[in-house]
């Protein structure tokens, strides 16, 4: 398989970003303007709960990461403040590495899904794209969860 990885990738890594790929195309074909992206093993935080209360929408072309690790390189000035200041978008200079838990809107998907056509192409942290297809990707600070560090699922409670 071709990919933008430069290597052959993973079963997990495949599988992952399968998923990913998935929930773009119900996005596109659902029409859905903006949508949350939530991996399993993820422990929102109460600004979750007041970030989709205010409706907070994002740009085209923009990925925002409420969670990376590691966490890569930021500017060191906001972009973008949220919530009354509590929660500010930085810019990422750097690729973000797992990106598990962001928002996208439907015009990032369809890009996403016209260059990979709809296929695995690379890890679902997407930065690697960036270059590509020109996607800024930012990351708020504070994370807007966490992450279980042995990967188990929070489905099930």
């Amino acid at each position: 398989m071709q990919t933008f990885a430069r290597r052959s990738l993973l079963f997990p890594e495949i599988e992952a970003s399968l998923a990913h790929i998935n929930a773009y195309k119900y996005i596109v074909l659902n029409s859905i303007s903006s949508a949350i992206i939530v991996e399993d093993d993820a422990y929102p935080s109460i600004y979750l709960k007041y970030w989709i209360e205010s409706g907070s929408e994002i740009k085209n072309n923009l990925i925002l990461c409420f969670y990376s690790h590691p966490g890569g390189h930021l500017n060191k000035i906001s972009y973008k403040d949220y919530l009354k200041g509590k929660v500010k978008a930085h810019k990422a200079k750097t690729r973000l590495y797992n990106c598990s838990f962001y928002q996208i809107n439907l015009n990032t998907c369809k890009t996403i899904l016209k260059l990979t056509r709809g296929k695995v192409k690379t890890f679902a942290d997407w930065p690697i794209l960036s270059n590509k297809i020109k996607i800024i990707f930012a990351r708020t600070m504070p994370y807007l969860t966490a992450m279980d560090n042995f990967n188990n699922s929070i489905i099930k409670n």
